[in-house]
């Protein structure tokens, strides 16, 4: 026991250990491949019903099978059809679902979201459709046994029920998007993950309870422990697991006398996590949980000198800074206020919302009283996300970018725990060379944005969106409305600040079909728009809106617009038809020209034929999602097009881009590309050089 005393008060033994548990998760990751019990033609799934949720009529289902999870939604026809669900099924049950299987999408556009990797992290490879959903068994093992009255006892507290599961369980998936969208702008997301803190907090009770009922300090440590090995099992996520681990080996530290430094601990820690699942290195939350827990032990001795408020102060900077280049990575955005935010929200979460969510989960007759205190929490959270000033965009970091910001960080925290002085201005350096660059290229960017149309027109810092796509929702009889999706919350605006773009000059909404504008509201009122167009004919519904509540001008016949080398004219007018209507534009880059259809059919073609006699064109943006009625054979043999480009979504019910309209490429040996097919497109110019999110 001496002997390895003397070894632990060394460095090299957990940096070796580091280095052997990060060379095999690389070869777990990028050389062993992923190995499923399920392939695509399978039709039936038999598994535990590890967890659901319901929003309105879709149910959806994490199916345990084996090692692994798919992941299943079903839709209810009627509303008894989810009363009976509920009464008859519940976690722990072994269900056979009968359906359809996929595989999750990777990122569809530069720099988007990764549905895929996302669920690798959980152990999930595919999707299900499901179709039919019959109980096998009822029988449950005593895990879910608990599971159930822990949700059951829960829900108890109806108003505060999304934060029980997030506090108690570190479960976030019942807490509304736009709040968990507030809490992410304002930086303070990682106060909503069972942190060391949290652990430390529950811990610190037990002992004292243990300490008052007469128990010596091993046995203290011991039952602490057990309970925590325990608790871990209902709430496995990255932060739980780490601040669980870690306080495991403080404990044995402290209980043999190890003297083994808390960096060192930690470094234990972060290996074996990386050993037990090794996609946890790819999750945001567990990028956040070690590295600020690292920065502040290593800044301990800096941190401790001063009263509390001056300790939360630094503790809240030297937080600032390291997370902020996980930010940048990931979000593309900093939130410099966000130190401030943390000074009121780390000890009202901590020592407040945190122990009052245990205080409910006994008494939920304090319902009424915590969920006064989420009042507060939510509405000051979402009025400080509304406040934009202090949100500056930067753009994704190239490698060596990104390198240059991990290196500072290295030298501010060396320099502060050597020094205990602030140093955080070193931060400032690489920020402010993020800041003032930008890209000198022109292009043309479609988004894959589903069954609609959005194109980015971008040349020498000034940006033009077209269109901003947008997915309608539908109200099933008897159900109450889903939350809804947004695509430019999940797809425009990531592209935009991943390109370091903090401002759209001009907004041009072809017509006033929802998936051409029914994102527009969402854009305007959570980006820097400048100015809006909408095309010449009567308002819809949707268009009225937005010229009610905005500043909107109409597309004339024959207007131009300059976008940096770009130069643009519309050609349409008002033919009556909403499609038919949309405003055509023509452009023209250095000796290249483009044609943007919007929705316009065969009739809007043979108007702007006759009308101005186009000669070639290099690009045709195609009509109406390359439906049928337009880029007829006359339209396309009079403009002789090199590219044509289509938006439609994936397995559409329209049956977009038509094989008809198809033919007529091949048969002209038009080159084109779909979406669905190659997700986001983007043109380079002068080079022409055309690139897809995924090859043909």
């Amino acid at each position: 026991m001496l002997k390895l005393r003397k070894i632990l008060l060394h460095s090299y033994p957990f940096y070796i250990f580091l280095f052997i548990g990060l060379l095999i998760t690389a070869i777990r990751l990028f050389l062993i491949p992923t190995q499923s019990a399920f392939s695509l033609e399978q039709k039936e799934v038999t598994g535990i019903l590890h967890s659901y949720q319901i929003d309105s009529d879709v149910l959806s289902m994490k199916v345990k099978y084996q090692k692994e999870y798919v992941l299943a939604y079903y839709y209810f026809h009627h509303l008894k059809e989810k009363e009976d669900f509920l009464q008859n099924i519940s976690c722990g049950d072994t269900i056979l679902l009968s359906g359809k299987l996929s595989r999750p999408s990777e990122a569809r556009n530069e720099n988007g979201f990764s549905y895929a990797a996302y669920l690798k992290g959980e152990k999930t490879y595919y999707l299900m459709h499901a179709e039919e959903i019959q109980i096998v068994s009822k029988k449950k093992s005593l895990y879910y046994q608990i599971q159930n009255f822990l949700d059951f006892r829960m829900k108890k507290a109806r108003k505060s029920y999304p934060y029980l599961q997030t506090f108690i369980l570190g479960n976030d998936q019942y807490l509304s998007k736009s709040i968990k969208t507030s809490f992410r702008n304002n930086g303070i997301s990682h106060l909503f993950a069972i942190s060391g803190m949290h652990v430390s907090l529950i811990s610190f009770v037990l002992l004292f309870l243990l300490q008052k009922a007469g128990l010596k300090e091993k046995k203290r440590f011991f039952f602490v422990m057990l309970f925590l090995g325990f608790y871990l099992l209902f709430t496995f996520s990255p932060s739980v697991l780490r601040a669980t681990l870690f306080f495991l080996l403080f404990s044995l530290n402290q209980i043999y006398y190890f003297y083994i430094k808390p960096i060192h601990l930690l470094i234990l820690s972060f290996t074996i996590c990386i050993f037990i699942h090794p996609y946890f290195i790819y999750m945001i939350g567990f990028q956040y949980s070690f590295s600020i827990s690292a920065s502040l032990i290593i800044c301990s001795s800096y941190i401790n000198k001063g009263g509390y408020f001056k300790k939360l102060l630094k503790t809240s900077i030297i937080s600032f800074i390291t997370s902020s280049i996980i930010s940048l990575f990931h979000f593309y955005e900093i939130n410099f206020f966000s130190i401030f935010y943390n000074l009121f929200y780390v000890p009202f979460v901590s020592f407040l919302i945190f122990p009052f969510s245990f205080l409910t989960f006994f008494f939920p007759f304090l319902d009424d009283i915590f969920s006064f205190f989420l009042f507060i929490l939510e509405k000051s959270s979402l009025f400080f996300s509304s406040i934009t000033l202090p949100r500056v965009i930067v753009g994704k970091p190239s490698f060596f970018l990104f390198l240059f910001y991990l290196l500072t960080l290295c030298f501010y925290l060396y320099q502060t725990a050597h020094y205990t002085k602030f140093y955080g201005w070193y931060f400032l350096v690489p920020f402010i060379f993020s800041i003032f660059s930008f890209s000198n290229d022109s292009y043309l960017y479609m988004f894959d944005i589903g069954q609609g149309d959005s194109i980015l027109i971008y040349s020498k810092g000034e940006v033009m969106l077209i269109d901003t796509g947008g997915v309608p929702s539908f109200q099933k009889q008897g159900f109450p409305f889903r939350e809804k999706t947004s695509l430019a919350e999940q797809v425009i605006i990531p592209y935009l600040k991943s390109k370091g773009i903090r401002k759209i000059h001009k907004l041009l909404l072809t017509h006033g079909d929802f998936d051409h504008l029914g994102e527009a509201r969402y854009l305007i009122e959570n980006f820097s728009v400048d100015e809006i167009y909408i095309n010449s004919n009567s308002l819809n519904q949707l268009e009225t809106e937005l010229v009610q509540k905005y500043s909107v001008q109409k597309v004339e016949k024959d207007m131009t617009f300059q976008i940096g080398d770009f130069s643009f004219y519309s050609l349409n007018g008002d033919l009556g038809d909403e499609n038919d209507s949309s405003t055509v534009l023509l452009g023209e880059i250095f000796d290249q020209k483009l044609l943007l259809m919007g929705d316009a059919s065969c009739k809007s073609e043979e108007k702007i034929i006759a009308e101005y006699h186009l000669s070639k064109v290099d690009i045709l943006k195609v009509g109406h999602h390359g439906s049928k009625t337009s880029s007829c054979s006359f339209f396309l043999d009079e403009i002789k097009p090199d590219v044509a480009l289509i938006s439609a979504g994936r397995d559409n019910k329209f049956f977009h881009p038509h094989t008809v309209v198809l033919e007529r490429f091949r048969e002209r040996k038009i080159k084109y590309f779909v979406t669905s097919k190659t997700g986001s497109i983007q043109i380079t110019f002068p080079s022409g050089v055309v690139k897809t999110r995924f090859p043909l």
